[in-house]
């Protein structure tokens, strides 16, 4: 028999709130040999967004091939990296009425999809600013109807006031 040594590479993933992990296994069995390896599972460290995050993978076998009964597994783990990226969102802002006046009052909305990134929220509140002038917060919440899938923040009857004025 001949040890077979069994190395992950880690592939990045968009963050989903979770730490499942996927790694592609090779092996050092001698050319032409046919083995074939797997593993039960692979996690990040944690689930934050990161860059060469450690990745614990577990259960390495050796699973078939023609040639898997000339071979020792030397490892059923392995550590390797790989990164959470930023998940995508859109946001959409928007006044009622669309055009004002200063001292009209203004209904802010603002929407982010998806509302949902594996359990976590893409944010939890919105502050609303017209230039530097701070209007208001509101917080996010779940949206309904055409909002559906998305959060949204509704900062109703605001004035508008005229720079300088308080």
């Amino acid at each position: 028999h001949r040890d077979l040594v069994v190395t992950a590479t880690g592939v990045n993933k968009v963050f989903d709130g979770t730490t499942d992990a996927s790694v592609t296994l090779s092996h050092d069995a001698l050319a032409g040999d046919a083995v074939t390896v797997d593993y039960t599972s692979a996690t990040f460290v944690d689930a934050n967004i990161g860059t060469n995050k450690t990745v614990h993978v577990t259960g390495i076998t050796i699973t078939g091939g023609g040639d898997a009964e000339n071979y020792t597994l030397t490892n059923t783990t392995e550590t390797t990296t790989a990164n959470i990226t930023v998940a995508d969102t859109d946001a959409e802002v928007s006044a009622t009425p669309s055009s004002q006046q200063y001292s009209d009052e203004v209904t802010f909305k603002a929407t982010i999809s998806p509302d949902d990134l594996g359990g976590v929220a893409p944010a939890t509140g919105v502050t609303f600013k017209v230039g530097i002038q701070t209007m208001g917060s509101a917080a996010l919440i779940a949206g309904t109807g055409s909002d559906a899938g998305k959060l949204v923040a509704i900062l109703e009857d605001v004035a508008l006031l005229a720079p300088g004025s308080h």
